[in-house]
């Protein structure tokens, strides 16, 4: 996760990342004039040229720029309401018909039950056979209260009992509402994350529009399964991740500009408190306790902040920077990070400690009142209860290999080569207009083929950013793929399924619009950084022939706060709003004509493909040739 910050002593400059916060830094106090750096022949480039610049505000400028900070202003209007807009689409598009069908679909047979069973029990009980019609209208006898064998943690299901509690356990409406208002919020967060990367909101709209036209991420938004919940949780710690990202680089250029000795230090400034990696290890724990495959995108989390600590360090002139991204980074980062998301989980397990009747809730003890070794004796009987517990999901999740209709390898995910059918109904065709013929209703998990292919596609173009050009942003989605894509790629002969993908839904959408705005000029390439030379002298590489930028020269850099300047020059771009500042070319560049109409018809195409799949992914009544219409690629779809 390289972002080729500046190689000092070669005088070079990178592409490291940047990204919005609004900080407002800088007294404007001139220091000393005598010379901060400890050993100029120990000393970076970028070390020497802040021991030059004489105020506080011009040091912490350059840094901001070295660690691509950008300009901070205020959010444009049109974004508040293009993503209100667009929201409130995925709202309709998710609640209308939400009850229908009212039977219990696909595995909602398990996670609804199991939500009302840890609703009225505390934990998930077994069931009498043939429960689910007397289920689906109220009659809840079937539940027995011994223990039921479940495989996945308990925070999606409680998550369910929510709208059962308040529409109740007959409303096929309560039992999927919550995971309606997850796949709600989960549009308006993408926009939100895509504002941040990309800094457009033609691009930002773009991408919430995608998610909510995209059909797997409607079909199990409307249905009351876990995954919807393990997506948005991830999202979020995405979204925290990249909070983090900003916020500790922002802190990093205030210490060192405040004082530049820090430098002194190989490591540099150490930064133990990172509050948005905490809030980042919330909901990647909060993802684990939905499904383990959580543990996943904590694991790629972590592995990121890593990385751009590392490359942090480097940009702004640490000399041991691979050892300060690590132990003044990295170390802080995963104590930030990992333990809270550890706790978070272990604390989702709250009513299975309450209870005395869970499964495995005494094993132990059964163990020793039968005369047997208790296995882990050293740790407290409840612990290693749940340690047995989950040892026990582990065996049987790696051992699951029986044949389904539906299953899919993973390879063919991105093209969603095999759908699942979740729910399959025909009747006769006078129900739908028909003289003769049959009618059907169908909910079938698979995701719009104009965002997925193209997107397909797209992730070469990801890639090759991601490795050719260094660009932070390409890596940033890349965070996504790994987490909760690439790891069941090693899980390929077990029995899985398409629907899983719903988890990685939104890094597509980013896929789909950094590739078409990298073509298009919609996203901008990230350009030169400033850099130093070995002489402490900045140069602007963007800008032919100026060597020294206005923030270097001591007559310009007086006592004035810096946001305040910032303001100022974005409202200097003639005919751009502050919200649409390209912070990432010198100039404004205005887009084609051919890229705005490229871009709004493959935008136009993705949303004719909405409406023509819509019926399909959310069973509406419609005639059975009109649903075979639907299955593109034959009996892969079917």
């Amino acid at each position: 996760m390289n972002e080729d910050p500046t190689r000092e002593a070669e005088s070079e400059h990178s592409h490291s990342s940047y990204d919005e916060i609004g900080v407002a830094v800088g007294d404007g106090k001139p220091v000393p004039s005598k010379s901060q750096v400890a050993s100029t022949a120990m000393a970076t480039a970028t070390h020497i040229a802040l021991d030059k610049l004489s105020t506080v505000r011009a040091r912490e400028a350059f840094l901001r720029d070295r660690l691509r900070l950008p300009h901070p202003t205020p959010t444009p209007p049109m974004l508040w309401f293009g993503l209100a807009v667009v929201t409130i689409f995925a709202a309709v598009a998710r609640l209308w018909r939400l009850g229908h069908p009212t039977s219990l679909v696909f595995d909602e047979t398990y996670y609804v039950k199991d939500a009302y069973s840890l609703l009225h029990q505390g934990y998930a009980g077994t069931w009498n056979e043939n429960p689910n019609d007397a289920f689906a209208a109220g009659d809840t006898s079937y539940l027995q209260e011994k223990a039921a064998f479940v495989v996945h943690p308990d925070v999606g299901k409680w998550l369910i009992a929510i709208g059962i509690r308040l529409f109740g356990v007959d409303s096929s409406f309560g039992w999927r509402i919550t995971v309606a208002i997850a796949g709600i919020i989960s549009v308006w967060l993408i926009g939100r994350i895509a504002a941040r990367l990309f800094r457009s909101t033609t691009v930002a709209i773009t991408a919430a529009a995608l998610l909510a036209m995209d059909g797997i991420h409607i079909v199990e938004t409307r249905i009351a399964l876990l995954d919807g919940f393990l997506m948005l949780f991830a999202l979020f710690g995405f979204w925290a991740l990249l909070r983090d990202r900003d916020d500790s680089r922002a802190r990093l250029a205030r210490r060192i500009a405040e004082e530049p000795s820090r430098l002194n230090d190989p490591w540099g400034p150490a930064l133990w408190w990172r509050p948005w990696l905490v809030v980042a290890g919330v909901f990647l724990g909060l993802a684990t306790g939905v499904k383990w495959s959580g543990l996943y995108m904590l694991a790629a989390a972590g592995l990121a902040a890593l990385a751009w600590d590392i490359a942090a360090r480097r940009a702004v002139g640490a000399r041991l920077w691979i050892g300060a991204g690590v132990f003044r980074g990295g170390l802080p980062a995963f104590v930030n990070l990992v333990p809270v998301a550890g706790l978070v989980y272990l604390a989702s397990w709250f009513s299975w400690f309450a209870s005395s009747s869970g499964y495995y809730r005494t094993w132990a003890q059964g163990l020793r009142d039968g005369g047997n070794d208790v296995p882990r004796g050293w740790l407290p009987d409840v612990l290693n209860n749940l340690w047995e517990y989950h040892a026990a999901m582990y065996r049987f999740h790696v051992s699951l290999h029986s044949d389904h209709t539906y299953q899919s390898n993973p390879f063919g995910w991105l093209i969603q080569l095999r759908p699942t059918s979740f729910f399959w109904e025909t009747s006769p065709g006078a129900n739908c207009g028909l003289s003769s013929g049959e009618c059907a209703q169908a909910i079938t998990a698979l995701g719009n083929p104009a965002i997925w292919w193209p997107a397909a596609l797209g992730l070469l173009v990801v890639l090759w950013a991601a490795i050719a050009r260094r660009d932070w942003r390409a890596w940033a989605i890349l965070v996504g793929y790994f987490g909760l894509y690439v790891p069941w790629l090693i899980f390929s002969d077990r029995t899985i399924f398409t629907f899983y993908t719903i988890a990685f839904v939104p890094f597509v959408c980013l896929t789909w619009v950094f590739a078409l705005g990298y073509l298009t000029g919609h996203v901008r390439h990230l350009p030169p950084l400033p850099y130093a030379r070995e002489d402490g002298t900045i140069v602007q590489p963007w800008a032919p022939g100026v060597i020294t930028p206005s923030y270097a020269i001591p007559e310009l850099a007086g006592p004035v706060v810096l946001e305040e300047i910032e303001r100022e020059e974005a409202a200097e771009i003639d005919g751009i709003a502050p919200g649409e500042r390209p912070y990432d070319e010198p100039l404004p560049r205005r887009l084609t004509r051919s890229a705005r109409i490229t871009w709004g018809v493959a935008v136009g195409i993705v949303g004719l493909v909405f409406v023509f799949f819509y019926p399909i992914w959310t069973a509406m009544e419609v005639p059975k040739w009109f649903w075979r219409a639907h299955m593109w690629l034959g009996s892969m779809w079917i």
